[in-house]
C-alpha cells in the first residue's frame, strides 16, 4: 500500500478518535434562563447559583458541558425524549424518574405565592387556593393534592411556558389570583416590570427545602449513563459535603441548609 494513503489513514484515525473523546467528555445540559437567583441572565450572561455549581462540577470531574436555555416544559420534554444528555435542576418524582437517572442535588428550593398587595389573603394550606384562579409555571411539579385539586376543578390553573413573566403580568393585570413559584424569582420579576410596589409574596410558604437535583436522560445517546451518575452524584456530594455549594449559595445571599 502507498506509504500516503497510510498516513492518511492513520491520520483519519487520530482525528476520529479525538472527536469521539471530546463528545465522550461533554454533556450537553439544559436549564432555564428565568430563575434568579439560581439561572438567569445578566448582561446577556447566564450566571447563577446552579450555574456556579454545575460548572465547578464540570471543572472537578475534567469534562465539558454545554448548556442551552429553555423554556421548563421543553426541558423536561427534552429529557423525555433523548434530545438532552441531562438538565438541571430537577425535583424529584415518580413520573420523571421514568426517563430520568438522578445524581447529587444542586440546590434547596422553595415554593411561595405570589398575591396582588391589595388582594392579600392568608395561606394556611391547599384548602386557600380552592376556587381561586392560580397560575405557575408549564411542567412545574408542587405536589400530588395540588395536581389532584387542577385536576377536579378545585383550583382553576393556568400554566404557561414562562420565559417572559407572562403570569405576574397576568396577575398584575387581576386575571390570576395567584402565582406559585420560587419567591425570589417572582420578586425579580416584579422589578423588572416596575411593579414591585403592587406585589407581594405571602409569608406562608407551599414548601420549603425541596432537594433540586442534576438529571439524566435515561433516553439519550450518551454512552455509560450509569457510570456518569455515578461520578457525578460522587462528585456533587463532595461539593455538598466540603461546603463549595454552601459557599456558592452565599455569595448570591442564600443563606441556609
Amino acid at each position: 500500500m502507498n506509504w500516503r494513503i497510510v498516513f492518511f489513514l492513520m491520520l483519519a484515525c487520530l482525528v476520529g478518535f479525538g472527536r469521539a473523546g471530546a463528545a465522550a467528555d461533554t454533556l450537553r445540559l439544559a436549564t432555564v434562563d428565568n430563575l434568579p437567583p439560581y439561572a438567569f441572565l445578566e448582561n446577556g450572561k447566564l450566571t447563577g447559583i446552579s450555574i456556579d455549581v454545575i460548572n465547578e462540577l464540570a471543572k472537578r470531574g475534567g469534562f465539558e458541558v454545554r448548556i442551552s436555555t429553555l423554556p421548563w416544559a421543553r426541558v423536561i420534554l427534552g429529557l423525555e425524549e433523548g434530545s438532552l444528555d441531562g438538565a438541571f435542576a430537577a425535583y424529584e418524582t415518580e413520573a420523571r424518574k421514568r426517563f430520568c437517572l438522578y445524581t447529587g442535588r444542586v440546590h434547596f428550593d422553595e415554593l411561595g405565592i405570589a398575591v396582588r398587595a391589595d388582594r392579600q389573603f392568608a395561606y394556611t394550606g391547599l384548602e386557600s387556593l380552592y376556587g381561586k384562579t392560580v397560575g405557575k409555571g408549564r411542567s412545574v411539579w408542587v405536589s400530588e393534592p395540588f395536581q389532584e385539586a387542577a385536576v377536579t376543578g378545585r383550583i382553576r390553573l393556568v400554566e404557561t411556558d414562562d420565559m417572559r413573566m407572562t403570569n405576574i403580568k397576568m396577575l398584575d393585570a387581576g386575571r390570576l389570583d395567584a402565582v406559585i413559584g420560587s419567591p425570589e424569582a417572582m420578586l425579580h420579576y416584579a422589578r423588572r416590570l416596575n411593579i414591585a410596589e403592587r406585589i407581594v409574596v405571602l409569608p406562608q410558604r407551599m414548601r420549603e427545602g425541596i432537594p433540586a437535583y442534576l438529571v439524566l436522560s435515561r433516553t439519550s445517546t450518551l454512552e455509560g449513563k450509569e457510570e456518569w451518575q455515578d461520578r457525578l452524584t460522587r462528585l456533587l456530594d463532595q461539593m455538598n459535603g466540603d461546603g463549595t455549594i454552601q459557599a456558592i449559595n452565599r455569595r448570591y445571599g442564600v443563606f441556609g441548609p
